[in-house]
């Protein structure tokens, strides 16, 4: 497994761009990391060279432990579930799951007085504390 340690906020495109390339990526809760199976290829990371910060190999062990280190206490996130999107462009907004599938939640979100529905990595969002404050 590697650990890429990334540009915050440049965590899901680097993922998209990675999964295209075919390089299977694993979800974080941690913002600045993605981890993916394999190690980027020479061109790719001159593709990415601008959002790659630092990439390192670790063991399955640490790599759960970066991966999970946010993860609110056994909590899971699902369909009709109140969300704050902690990572990526529509990082600080609320919304509301509407659909889930592999790891992707289709999210309405109240943008500049419109709901609008929006394709979310599980891993930019989290259960808020009190999700109706």
């Amino acid at each position: 497994m590697y650990i890429l340690r990334v540009v915050r906020g440049k965590e899901s495109l680097v993922s998209s761009i990675l999964m295209k390339y075919g390089v299977e990526v694993k979800p974080s809760f941690e913002k600045g990391f993605v981890a993916c199976k394999i190690k980027p290829s020479f061109e790719l990371m001159n593709k990415l060279e601008d959002y790659i910060l630092e990439v390192v190999e670790s063991n399955d062990g640490e790599v759960e432990i970066i991966l999970n280190k946010r993860e609110d206490k056994g909590l899971k996130i699902k369909e009709g579930m109140v969300v704050e999107i902690i990572s990526g462009i529509y990082e600080g907004f609320s919304g509301i799951v509407r659909r889930i599938e592999d790891e992707i939640a289709l999210v309405d979100l109240n943008l500049f007085g419109k709901t609008v529905p929006v394709e979310i990595f599980l891993s930019e969002m989290r259960i808020p504390a009190d999700p109706w404050s």
